[in-house]
């Protein structure tokens, strides 16, 4: 019971940070198509 537990936590931690490295990876991508377009403008 606590070992199944256990796995079921590391898997849920494992998707949160496989969310939070796709998250941070579209802000970057984002920043980097924002300072594009602005360097453009000027």
């Amino acid at each position: 019971m606590l070992l199944s537990e256990l796995f079921g936590g590391q898997v849920l931690l494992s998707e949160l940070f496989g969310n939070i490295e796709g998250i941070s990876k579209s802000v970057n991508k984002l920043d980097i198509t924002g300072c594009l377009s602005r360097r453009r403008q000027k």
